[in-house]
Order: structure tokens, then sequence, then C-alpha cells
């Protein structure tokens, strides 16, 4: 019993180690480009900005707010309605800008738990040596201080994947692919392109319910269309808006 107690607080410190690893690395990064090239912190003419604070000051989606001005449809919603929400609470101002940078940063650290948590489904040295690359990987932090989605989008991808993976390695649930594909909508809407791999995904699961696990055509017909479905409702449901628009 004290052998296995010291192997899991052994266990504990690695992956802790790991993290707090993570956090010095991005908090000595950050202070270094503040003081040195504080204007790579500061990109305030992201797209995704200037719509959140049109819509929180007009109440448009779009870059103006003249009466002709026409609604943009080229970027996509999630960031900039996550914009919105943050300066609905604290205004627009740098405060509203620290907290989304404090969001994208968090996104960041998000990863790192999640490639633990994707690479522990295999097994624990899996799971350390995904998130030590995770945690080493400072162009992540970079991205997470610019004001771009892509840190948001990377997190949603990413745990999207934990569910995927889940769904295929641990159990065949319901849940399991109504939340993957839940939060792969969310991230092709957060950036442009990824929706080009639902249908490759859904190809895979339906290959791996028929020919690996053996699941009846009926029961994997559901499993794929539950995923597809759903992520039909996010695409075609921006696609109408823009075309509304």
């Amino acid at each position: 019993m004290k052998k296995d107690s010291f192997i899991k607080d052994k266990k504990k410190i690695v992956i802790w180690s790991i993290f707090v690893y993570a956090i010095v690395i991005n908090v000595y990064l950050y202070v270094h480009i503040l003081n040195n090239f504080p204007h790579l912190l500061n990109d305030f003419e992201s797209p995704y900005l200037m719509i959140a604070e049109n819509m929180y000051e007009h109440g448009k989606y779009s870059y103006c707010d003249t009466e002709d001005c026409v609604p943009d449809t080229s970027v996509l919603p999630v960031a900039p309605i996550i914009g919105y929400l943050v300066f609905l609470i604290f205004g627009v101002g740098n405060t509203a800008l620290e907290v989304l940078r404090i969001i994208l940063m968090l996104s960041n650290f998000g990863i790192i738990i999640l490639a633990y948590y994707i690479g522990k489904i295999f097994n624990y040295k899996i799971g350390c040596a995904a998130a030590f690359l995770a945690a080493a990987d400072v162009s992540m932090f970079c991205w997470g201080n610019n004001f771009k989605p892509d840190m948001l989008y990377a997190f949603l991808f990413t745990l999207s994947i934990y569910f995927l993976i889940k769904f295929v390695k641990v159990k065949q649930s319901k849940k399991n692919i109504i939340l993957a594909s839940l939060i792969l909508g969310l991230a092709v809407l957060t950036k442009a392109g990824l929706y080009m791999l639902f249908p490759l995904i859904a190809g895979f699961l339906l290959v791996f319910l028929l020919f690996v696990k053996k699941e009846s055509f009926v029961k994997s017909l559901y499993y794929v269309s539950l995923f597809v479905v759903i992520q039909l409702v996010f695409i075609m449901s921006w696609q109408m808006r823009n075309y509304h628009a």
C-alpha cells in the first residue's frame, strides 16, 4: 500500500512540475516581451476585437456603424461573441483587454492539461510527454497574447479531440460523440478551414465502428449521424446567416 501511494504521489509531482514549468515560462516571456517588445502584446486592430466593440456600442456585427454598412461575413462568430460578452461586463478599455488576454492564456494552459489527459488514455508516460511538449511550445504563448482567436480555436479543437479519443479508446457513448461534435462545431466557427475535417472524421468513425468494434450498421450509422447533424447545424446556420446578411 505504501509503495502504491508513493508511486501515485510521484506521478502527481511529475505532472504538477510540468504545469508549474509552463506557468513560469509564460510569466517570464510575458515580462520579457512587456519590457522589451511591448508592441507585440497589443494587436488592437484584430478584426474580432473591432467587431466585438461595434456589437457592444452599436449592436452591429460589422466594422462600421453607418446605416449602409454591410454586416461582415468573413470573421467567424465565436471569438467576436466572447469579446462582446467581456465588453458587456467590463466595458471597452484596458480591463476588458486584459480579461481577454487572460482567457487566451488560460486556453494555453488548458491545452497542456488536455494533452496530458489525452496521452493518459494510452498510458501515464505518454500523457506526461504530451503535456511537456505542449508546455515547451512557447509559440502558443505568443498566440495567446496578440488578441487573435488562434489560441481559443486550438483549445476547442484539442478538447474535441479528447472526447473523440475517449469515444474510440474508452467508451462508445452518445455523450462522448455529442460533446466531441458540439465542441468541434464551436472550433469550426472560431477559425476557417476546420469544417473540411469533419467529413474525414465521420468516415473514420463509421469504419471504426463497423470493422473494428463490429457494431451493427444501424448503431454505427446512428453515432455517425449524430456527429454529422450537429456539424451541419453549426455550419449551415452560419451560412444561412451570411446569405441573409
